[in-house]
């Protein structure tokens, strides 16, 4: 990197690629701090959109080929990406990292992405269609899987953030009390068209939940640990011979 100092030559200020205009070069420590911050910030961002890509995609695939109705209302998919995507990316962008920058973000993404979209998109799945069996109410449905929406996705939330730090507590402590106030206030169910579903259906959501957080866990520990040529090309960003 071509570093001037800002009483220098203009030509020499033309060149560089950082102009120090305090003439200090202490100034450059934080000037990598913040590169870090960003850099970090916005693969932890893509890692959460990507991964509502990839359940949305599923889901819309698997619903499609058994022609039912769609388990989520746009506000539903409203509520859930705000409290599980937009809301905590909006915060984390903040936070400062001191973890150097290394190449491959693409296929660090992808593979927390991909695992994560699809055990979303399997639990969501799982549910609405218990839930279409046990029940048969529409509505019931759609809370149930709007509910196992937020959970799995405040869970691929934490394994995103992992370690949990006071402020990261705080933050999906958050979200989730925001949910709850959600379902629990009258007015929160009936504008987002939600309802509190019986006890044999929030036994199913919990379960489910369970389930796909444990499996969610296994997952990207191996995705992470054996790259390989096993693994597909998609989730690495480059084809494996």
């Amino acid at each position: 990197i071509g570093i001037a100092m800002g009483s220098g030559s203009p030509a020499t200020r033309a060149v560089a690629q950082i102009v120090l205009l305090d003439n200090r070069f202490a100034s450059l420590p934080h000037v990598v701090a913040e590169g870090r911050r960003v850099i970090a910030n916005m693969e932890r961002v893509a890692s959460l959109f990507v991964t509502k890509t990839v359940y949305a995609a599923i889901l819309a695939l698997a619903i499609g080929f058994v022609g039912w109705a769609f388990p989520l209302l746009p506000r539903h998919l409203t509520l859930i990406g705000s409290l599980t995507i937009g809301i905590p990316a909006f915060f984390l962008s903040f936070e400062p990292t001191e973890e150097p920058v290394r190449p491959g973000a693409f296929s660090r993404i992808m593979r927390f992405a991909v695992p994560a979209g699809i055990v979303a998109a399997t639990a969501a799945y799982g549910v609405y269609s218990i839930t279409r069996v046990i029940d048969g109410d529409l509505t019931i449905a759609r809370s149930a899987t709007t509910i196992t929406m937020v959970l799995v996705g405040m869970w691929v939330l934490i394994e995103l953030v992992i370690p949990l730090t006071p402020s990261r507590t705080a933050l999906v402590g958050a979200m989730m009390a925001t949910f709850a106030l959600t379902l629990l206030v009258p007015f929160g169910r009936t504008f987002f068209d939600l309802v509190i579903p019986p006890l044999d259906i929030t036994a199913v959501i919990a379960s489910v939940t369970v389930v796909a957080a444990a499996v969610l866990h296994v997952a990207l520990r191996v995705v992470d640990h054996h790259e390989g040529p096993w693994v597909p090309w998609l989730l690495t960003g480059e084809e494996n011979g």
